[in-house]
């Protein structure tokens, strides 16, 4: 008795081993990449928020600034003398008020 009710109910030509199976791709799979993507969408409204403030403004203004100036220096900068080192002007200069 107890063997036909769970293959009646358990069965592959009954619809609660596909409600299962259903539930449990929703749970593990979908509702995942939807509370995911859902969190993607906020972080980029708050990011776009952020960059239209004017300290945000104020900060990429200057960092270019920065940039165009240093001009040269290769990937490590100033290390290995590759600029940004010091010049013979700069240390007459730095003893002089």
């Amino acid at each position: 008795m107890a063997t036909k009710f769970l293959k009646d109910t358990f069965g592959t030509r009954s619809l609660v081993p596909w409600a299962l199976a259903g539930g449990g791709a929703y749970f593990v799979w979908y509702r995942p990449e939807q509370q995911k993507k859902e969190e993607e969408a906020a972080r980029a409204t708050n990011a776009e928020r952020l960059m239209k403030e004017a300290k945000y403004v104020d900060f990429v203004e200057n960092h270019i600034a920065q940039a165009t100036k240093k001009k040269g220096g290769g990937w490590f900068g100033g290390w290995f003398g590759g600029g940004g080192g010091s010049t013979p002007e700069k240390t007459e200069n730095s003893g002089k008020k």
